[in-house]
């Protein structure tokens, strides 16, 4: 597998207006920036394994990162979702839940790259 650097970037400007969407949304918010970054990253992330990433064998682990990457994808928007519209007390479950989301895909995603080698 090999990155497309062009992606990689419409990628990254995706993820800073959807993080700028959070931005203005949660206006006046105690952990505004936390969002922010929480659902920058997520989205760059995944979305670049939607897009960026292109095939250089034949084999199906493409597919599967692809459709793991939309799976997480939406999973991140509506966990950013449901932390935007509830007020967020404590950053400490906003931290821990959207950890594990990244971090399992992180890792399911590896174990696809690394199954097909």
């Amino acid at each position: 597998m090999k990155v497309n650097p062009v992606f990689i970037l419409i990628s990254l400007a995706i993820a800073a207006l959807a993080g700028y969407g959070f931005f203005s949304w949660n206006s006046g918010e105690a952990y505004q920036i936390l969002i922010v970054i929480g659902a920058g990253i997520i989205i760059f992330v995944t979305l670049s394994g939607i897009i960026a990433i292109q095939s250089t064998d034949a084999r199906g682990s493409l597919g599967n990162i692809r459709a793991l990457s939309i799976v997480f994808f939406l999973i991140g928007v509506i966990s950013n979702i449901i932390f935007s519209i509830i007020s967020i007390n404590a950053p400490a479950a906003y931290i821990v839940i959207n950890g594990i989301i990244f971090l399992v895909y992180i890792l399911i995603a590896y174990a696809i790259s690394r199954a097909l080698k």
